[in-house]
């Protein structure tokens, strides 16, 4: 999740450039619609999904509850990664956004889950959840989990 507005997208590829392949037009057209665009990373060929924040609350908490880890101890780099919770909650809207077909997206939300176990904040999930009108989604993720 990144809170972009136009005036960031040629700093942010050029900044990036490096490191990263990051179509200047994906980042422009995300930033407008509001939607996604991926970094991919040259060396590791790792793809990072970059969500541009939306006006609405859910996507305001994401920013504020995100982590900073440490990327790279040589470069002395860190980045900014949602929190599990909000990763699992996330997951689930893109999952009811495809029309509950994505394969893909229902096992990332089961592996989150697996991992994160009793960490999750459960009382969280559902609030959220239910405002983003995924809870019965969530409750079945729960119960497949092992949760």
């Amino acid at each position: 999740m990144a809170d972009l507005r136009m005036e960031h997208a040629e700093p942010l590829v050029r900044e990036l450039g490096e490191a990263f392949y990051v179509d200047l037009h994906a980042v422009r057209e995300a930033i407008r619609r509001r939607s996604s665009f991926n970094a991919i990373h040259l060396e590791g060929a790792f793809k990072v999904d970059v969500f541009v924040c939306r006006d609405r609350p859910f996507d305001h908490v994401q920013l504020e509850r995100r982590a900073l880890y440490e990327v790279s101890p040589e470069a002395a780099a860190a980045a900014s990664f949602a929190s599990p919770e909000d990763l699992v909650l996330s997951k689930l809207e893109r999952y009811r956004l495809g029309h509950e077909s994505s394969a893909r997206q229902w096992g990332g939300v089961l592996g989150v889950m697996k991992v994160q176990g009793h960490a999750l904040d459960l009382c969280y999930l559902q609030r959220w959840a239910a405002e983003l009108g995924v809870a019965e989604l969530l409750e079945r993720a729960l119960k497949e989990s092992g949760r």
